[in-house]
């Protein structure tokens, strides 16, 4: 299958995600899309406007698979390795967060993503498609 970089973001339009940037003026980065999965990791509860302290920890969660991943890779590479898929792994990035609440309470978040470039980069590495250059 022959696609340019442009083509492969616009047959799967609907899976991309864009992250934020930080700051006062937070905008979504629409230049580097990408496919994440975001799971809670930790932080605390408990706290209350009547002085006490956060004093329960929040539950994780186990750490999901990036399924939308998955689905691209059935549509567009069927016939993709075990180990193939293994070396996609490379790829991926992984950021944290923490959100701030009110009385000092806080949940830590994880997010593990694979950038849209990275992805359509490793598929034409592993000759599972073919770069389409105009």
């Amino acid at each position: 299958m022959q696609l340019t970089y442009e083509q492969f973001l616009e047959k799967f339009k609907g899976y991309w995600e864009y992250p934020w940037n930080s700051g006062h003026d937070a905008k979504q980065d629409k230049t580097k899309p990408r496919l994440s999965v975001t799971w809670t990791v930790g932080g605390m509860g408990g706290g209350s406007c009547y002085g006490d302290a956060p004093h329960s920890p929040v539950s994780a969660e186990s750490e999901p698979e990036l399924t939308v991943m998955d689905d691209i890779l059935l549509e567009i590479a069927p016939a993709m390795s075990f180990l193939q898929y293994k070396k996609l792994a490379q790829y991926m990035k992984e950021e944290n967060k923490q959100d701030w609440e009110y009385y000092g309470n806080y949940t830590d978040y994880r997010t593990k993503y694979i950038e849209a470039s990275d992805l359509y980069k490793a598929l034409v590495e592993m000759n599972l498609i073919e770069e389409f250059v105009k």
